[in-house]
């Protein structure tokens, strides 16, 4: 049992490592974060996702199942953050706000793409 926890949580930290560059691309460049911003989008993004691991009790699904959960959650907040703003008034530039009429799941699909068009693995 103690080696399934381990390898469920070593395919956590496999996942991170190979996704979370795509995502902080897809946070800076798509949806206008700053790097500081994306990075600290990212820490609290990899905090629930090893949370998540940790729920699965050893029952995690193939690594590109979680790659998909993981850019599939990490869009639609991203999104959801900088709806927030545009909605409070606070500025967001021209290309980024029109980049947040695209629904969250077609940018995870675009960047799943990109990845696979990349070599990382499924």
């Amino acid at each position: 049992m103690d080696n399934q926890r381990q390898t469920g949580s070593d395919l956590v930290y496999l996942v991170l490592e190979e996704t979370l560059p795509m995502i902080h691309t897809a946070l800076v460049s798509y949806y206008g974060f700053s790097d500081s911003e994306a990075e600290t989008f990212k820490d609290t993004l990899a905090i629930w996702f090893h949370r998540v691991g940790r729920r699965a009790n050893g029952q995690l699904p193939s690594s590109s199942d979680l790659r998909e959960q993981l850019a599939f959650v990490a869009c639609k907040y991203a999104r959801a953050l900088q709806v927030t703003k545009t909605n409070s008034g606070l500025p967001v530039e021209t290309g980024f706000a029109e980049s947040l009429q695209t629904p969250p799941e077609e940018v995870a699909f675009a960047l799943l793409n990109r990845m696979q068009l990349a070599g990382s693995p499924s």
